[in-house]
């Protein structure tokens, strides 16, 4: 897609030493702040205020804090801004300088990240907010979670992306990186707790890039992927015509990905009144104006909030000893087995909430998969055993799947939406006193 915006950005060629990685910006670590736009090779007392901000950050190669915007500064400034998904010219521009922690406090520590990639009809958030020089359409939802905002015009979904808006200050034309190598570039475990996806809309078809990216999430452990859907009914672009089935895409993959959400803003968008929708859009019926853009902004913000996004840090809990009501776990009295059901003492043999029931890795990985030993704990001879299997605080909707295993059934026995902690019997036969589980998200797992 291809949208100009009146506002000079200046590009520069850079060579510069090598600069070390990037640090996590911390609230604590701002101590002043830049208002003013910054390019490379000006000077400006801001510079000072920069180049201190990129020390505490951890880069080398930073001359001073002087008052110029050298190369070792810059280079710095692009090696952060490749890192957060935004276009790497070294312009401190009003969101560069957001997230940089310049311009008011970050998120607050244990923020849940949340990470936006999008096409030209969710860049224009970015666009008037660096036309303007502030941040208001970012600080939306900025100010309660860690935000990366990765939207630039002409993305594809997987495809080479195509040729984006002009710089009116250089004339150079971008060609943005599209959303799959992305995130398996730059954004390859950054994407945090929740993704979200405004793009696809230079797409002709979907299908197989749902399924590409809706993989590469859940294996890097996102516990929820937002994918907005396409507003269609217009005739102002020529892609239009495939957005109703790239809807029908999305809707037929909710159900393989208990981890997507699709947001329905082709129907509130659509739902709105004439005059709103001709405040909102742009005569194409898909880009947003200044006003559409405060709009989108809100609207992914209240539906990240409604599904109660939270950053899901591994629990190690090993603190004070196990209940004395449900006693450590202890060799159970072993009968021998005939036909039928025997009945044990019940006897916790997993809880990855404690090092010394199977959780000194912490809770399970996103497509994990854990054996589970009950060698000495099941009747000679027993073919399955009954076990209370529970999903504790689980960091994204998903399921458990207790198998033998072997080769692990395309079913589940615990079905869990996030945050909410689970519990369901499970019947499964062992292989060599041993049953399996497989998790589809993250989350702690407790097995009686």
């Amino acid at each position: 897609m291809k949208l100009k915006l009146c506002s000079a950005i200046g590009i520069i060629a850079l060579v510069a030493p090598g600069v070390v990685p990037m640090a996590v910006p911390a609230a604590s670590a701002v101590s002043c702040a830049v208002v003013e736009r910054l390019s490379p090779g000006s000077v400006h007392p801001g510079v000072v205020c920069l180049e201190q901000r990129l020390i505490e950050l951890g880069y080398s190669g930073i001359s001073g804090p002087d008052t110029t915007y050298d190369i070792g500064s810059a280079a710095a400034v692009m090696d952060f801004q490749s890192a957060r998904g935004l276009y790497a010219d070294g312009i401190v521009t009003s969101v560069t300088g957001r997230q940089l922690g310049l311009r008011g406090a970050l998120a607050p520590a244990g923020a849940a990240r949340v990470t936006v990639i999008g096409d030209s009809t969710s860049a224009a958030m970015r666009w008037y907010d660096e036309a303007n020089n502030n941040s208001a359409r970012y600080d939306v939802m900025a100010d309660t979670y860690d935000l990366l905002w990765s939207v630039e015009s002409c993305r594809r979904l997987v495809a080479a992306s195509c040729t984006g808006r002009s710089d009116p200050g250089s004339g150079l034309k971008w060609t943005p990186v599209s959303v799959l190598p992305l995130m398996q570039s730059t954004l390859r475990g950054r994407l945090g707790e929740a993704l979200v996806i405004m793009a696809g809309y230079d797409d002709v078809s979907i299908e197989s890039a749902i399924e590409q990216i809706m993989a590469e999430a859940t294996a890097q452990g996102v516990a929820k992927v937002f994918w907005l859907n396409y507003r269609y009914g217009g005739n102002g672009y020529p892609y239009s015509r495939y957005y109703a089935a790239h809807n029908a895409a999305l809707e037929a993959a909710k159900v393989r990905f208990p981890n997507l959400v699709v947001l329905d803003w082709h129907g509130y968008s659509m739902s709105q009144s004439p005059a709103t929708q001709a405040d909102w859009f742009s005569s194409d019926q898909i880009h947003i104006t200044s006003s559409g853009a405060f709009a989108l902004a809100h609207y992914i913000r209240g539906r990240v909030d409604a599904e109660h996004v939270e950053r899901c840090v591994a629990s190690r809990a090993q603190t004070g000893a196990l209940d004395g009501a449900t006693g450590s776990p202890a060799a159970a009295v072993v009968a021998e087995a005939d036909a039928g059901f025997v009945g044990m003492q019940p006897v916790r043999v997993l809880d990855t909430r404690v090092a010394g029931l199977g959780g000194s890795g912490g809770m399970m990985r996103a497509g994990g998969t854990v054996r589970v030993d009950l060698a000495g704990r099941l009747p000679a001879g027993a073919s399955a055993a009954a076990l209370n299997v529970t999903a504790v605080a689980p960091c994204g909707s998903g399921y458990l799947t207790v198998f033998s295993c072997g080769t692990r059934p395309d079913t589940s026995n615990v079905n869990f939406a996030a945050g909410r902690t689970t519990a369901a019997l499970a019947i499964a036969s062992v292989t060599d006193s041993a049953v399996c589980i497989f998790s589809f998200s993250k989350v702690d797992v407790v097995v009686d």
